[in-house]
């Protein structure tokens, strides 16, 4: 009894703070980007260390965990500084370190992909699928709907994901150092009982689903029925992780990264589009967001007149940087137009590196001014 009042407890306290998607979602997620990567070495990898993927697929979010510990309440936790471009920056900077001496490191390699991917997920979720959520369910007026504990709920029961709890794995030896490279001081203590917790929330998210579903559907019976289907919901994300993971796997064997720009929403050539959409560029290593201004990303109509709007990026409150970047046109689009998106070298990575080029891609709206869906 005393461990099942833990483990309710231990849910609805996480649930309640939990960034984005809850940890069920994210490793729904996780697992959908794996069927999605093209590289054989590199699935061949997670598919053997599927239980350290799935694991650090959760991992940023057992430092919020710590917050409701005697002796955390109300201090600083890791939560936050895991969910940042930085971390993975660390992260993938230790794992580059210690690899060739250790020798078998592909555990470690797996939970920083699976880490990486959580911080991807929550800001494609949070960027481009929930705002479309708010408009659709609730047409942008304040609401008390939880997002975050509601889709956990939904995917639990939706996804039949009753026994999806991996073998835990967490490298409390490493993290630390990745901690310290970001000149933050996390104990072994710290991450283990965060990782505890974690995976007693997740234990209780289960016994509470079968009574929060339908409240939770009714709730928002759009975001209940798109968020697998919708831009910046699990499709879709799982498509860009896969992507992502390519880049960082490319940069871990030393090798070029790439084109710094991942993707862009709605695509280069599409046609249809909402004459309410927003115009999202995603990149494959964190950007300052103070270099994300209208000078530096904007529209321009087929007339070459400027369109007004503004921009905004993912960062945590706690950060200055993002890898998913939004311009917001301020007025609806005209129908049947077509829109040019441009992203300029002002635009600088957390190094300091500018854009290569200049990217400029074209979309259509459609003739009916009809909303985003």
């Amino acid at each position: 009894m005393k461990r099942i009042i833990l483990v309710l407890l231990a849910a609805l306290a996480l649930t309640a703070k939990a960034q984005a998607a809850g940890m069920s979602a994210h490793m729904l997620m996780t697992d959908r980007a794996l069927e999605e990567v093209r590289d054989p070495d590199l699935k061949s990898l997670l598919l053997t260390h599927h239980d350290a993927l799935l694991s650090g697929s959760a991992y940023p979010d057992s430092g919020f965990a710590l917050r409701y510990t005697a002796q955390h309440h109300g201090r600083w936790d890791y939560g936050e500084d895991s969910h940042l471009p930085t971390f993975i920056e660390a992260y993938l900077a230790h794992v580059r370190a210690v690899c060739p001496a250790r020798g078998e490191c592909a555990d470690l390699t797996a939970h920083f992909l699976g880490a990486s991917a959580h911080i991807m997920e929550d800001q494609l979720f949070d960027e481009i699928f929930l705002p479309r959520a708010e408009k659709m369910d609730f047409n942008g007026q304040p609401h008390h709907y939880d997002f975050d504990v509601s889709i956990e709920m939904l995917v639990i029961v939706d996804q039949k994901l009753w026994a999806a709890i991996p073998q835990w794995f967490a490298p409390s030896s490493d993290l630390i150092d990745v901690y310290s490279r970001l000149r933050l001081d996390v104990s072994r203590k710290e991450i283990m009982t965060g990782n505890r917790l974690l995976k007693l929330a997740m234990e209780g998210e289960r016994m509470i689903a079968p009574w929060e579903y339908l409240r939770k559907k009714k709730g928002a019976p759009w975001f209940a029925t798109h968020y697998d289907s919708a831009p910046g919901g699990f499709q879709f994300n799982a498509e860009i992780v896969a992507r992502f993971w390519e880049v960082l796997w490319q940069r871990l064997n030393n090798s070029d990264a790439g084109d710094p720009l991942l993707s862009v929403y709605p695509k280069d050539g599409a046609t249809e589009v909402a004459a309410d959409e927003e115009f999202h560029a995603i990149f494959s290593k964190g950007v300052e967001d103070p270099t994300i201004t209208n000078a530096t990303f904007f529209a321009r109509d087929q007339e070459q007149r400027p369109v007004a709007g503004t921009v905004r990026t993912a960062r945590s409150r706690f950060g200055t940087s993002a890898l998913v970047a939004t311009f917001k046109p301020a007025a609806p689009l005209q129908p049947g137009a077509t829109y040019t998106v441009f992203l300029t070298p002002g635009i600088q990575d957390l190094s300091g590196a500018p854009l290569p080029r200049e990217y400029a891609w074209r979309l259509t709206t459609a003739q009916e001014t009809k909303p985003g869906t």
